[in-house]
């Protein structure tokens, strides 16, 4: 092989892109079809002495190198595409993660005020359970005490003899005693029971309570009277309430015939008929005990229940003495009194105004015997028609309360 065809691998002059083009298009314009064609035209750009077999191999390689090119850049733009699909899932899963992580923080704080719930529950429900057994045990050391007694009575007096006073007396101890407990157990309950029915319905307080009424036609007057706390008399301070927001006292009136308490009557005005239809629908009438507080006495201004109520009244002067535990003979039990549950806060004048008015109308229908000083009343009752001394009572209101489910 001569030194002239070994030429081909020497480095050959750049050419242009045009020049390139023309190069590896052999069937463009006039030139040969055949890759041995030998015109300097065709092999233009490349050596003078390069043979058709290397311009060819050259050209493949021109290609290789562009398809590597292009499949570099589509793996790139594949690889870019993948990143943002995958930054996009994960920005939505993200997105959904923390949805879900709110709502179980929401249903795992719903589920600690449920368990919150269900111990308090538990708690007053046990609280019950041991009021309860206390019951059971006074109830059950009474029918022991009962049952000794009866068979002691047995042994002492086997003949059906009067038995001595020294054995009734004791055995009327024990009973005392033992009706005691369970009257102590119970009346407990209902004050607890009580005591969550106003806080449910009425809240905490302090409970006020507005009465407006009418002294004369077109003279229209109010007073408001603060019930006192919950803790101390819960049953008494439920059941005025529960009478108040149902309305029982609207229309009622203010009796005149006593001088030392100012008091109501469930009556209507108008039909001078009992409100007897209102403490049918509540389901209680009265008090179940009278209710009471070393605390809160019968001073005045001050109102009370007259023995179990429904009847009440505000008390124009000191009646701690009168309306105190053993001055009534309508309470069943000596240590008993009438409930004291509230005081007047607001409008004295009004109240004095009312007493003023009914001790005037009281002595109007006074008769004076001639020839004594001695003043004798009417034998008529002082709701009736014939003397009708009363102050119409328009309405009782609960006010300032920030819990009512009855106003």
């Amino acid at each position: 092989m001569d030194v002239a065809s070994q030429e081909w691998w020497k480095p050959r002059p750049r050419v242009s892109t045009k020049q390139r083009s023309s190069s590896l298009l052999p069937y463009g314009g006039d030139e040969p079809a055949s890759p041995l064609h030998s015109n300097d035209d065709w092999v233009e750009g490349l050596s003078p002495n390069t043979s058709p077999t290397n311009a060819s191999c050259e050209i493949r390689e021109r290609q290789q190198i562009t398809n590597v090119t292009c499949y570099g850049a589509f793996i790139l733009c594949s690889w870019l595409l993948t990143a943002l699909l995958i930054t996009q899932h994960t920005s939505i899963a993200w997105n959904e993660l923390q949805n879900q992580l709110e709502q179980n923080k929401l249903h795992y704080e719903q589920l600690f005020e449920t368990l919150d719930q269900v111990k308090w529950e538990s708690k007053q429900k046990q609280a019950l359970l041991r009021k309860w057994i206390k019951t059971k045990d006074a109830l059950e050391h009474e029918r022991s005490v009962m049952h000794e007694l009866a068979e002691a009575h047995v042994h002492m007096f086997p003949l059906p003899d009067k038995p001595s006073k020294q054995l009734v007396d004791e055995w009327l101890l024990h009973r005392r005693g033992g009706l005691q407990r369970q009257v102590d157990a119970l009346s407990e309950h209902l004050q607890h029971i009580s005591r969550l029915a106003v806080l449910e319905r009425f809240g905490p307080g302090p409970h006020h309570v507005k009465f407006t009424a009418e002294l004369a036609a077109g003279d229209t007057r109010s007073f408001v009277v603060e019930l006192y706390p919950v803790d101390k008399l819960p049953h008494t301070v439920y059941f005025f309430l529960d009478l108040v927001t149902s309305h029982t006292w609207d229309d009622t009136v203010f009796l005149h015939h006593m001088n030392h308490v100012m008091a109501t009557a469930p009556i209507d005005y108008y039909t001078q008929k009992v409100k007897h239809s209102h403490f049918y629908s509540l389901g209680w009438a009265s008090l179940g005990f009278p209710e009471q507080s070393k605390e809160y006495k019968h001073n005045k201004y001050t109102l009370g229940f007259s023995g179990q109520g429904p009847t009440f009244y505000i008390n124009t002067i000191d009646n701690s003495y009168v309306h105190g535990p053993g001055s009534q003979r309508h309470h069943l039990l000596p240590e008993d009194a009438d409930p004291c549950f509230g005081k007047v806060i607001e409008g004295f004048e009004v109240v004095d105004a009312i007493v003023d008015l009914g001790r005037k109308r009281h002595l109007e229908t006074e008769q004076v015997v001639v020839g004594t000083e001695q003043l004798v009343e009417p034998e008529v009752e002082s709701w009736s028609e014939a003397q009708r001394s009363w102050t119409h009572i328009i309405s009782v209101q609960l006010i300032d309360n920030s819990k009512s489910n009855d106003n």
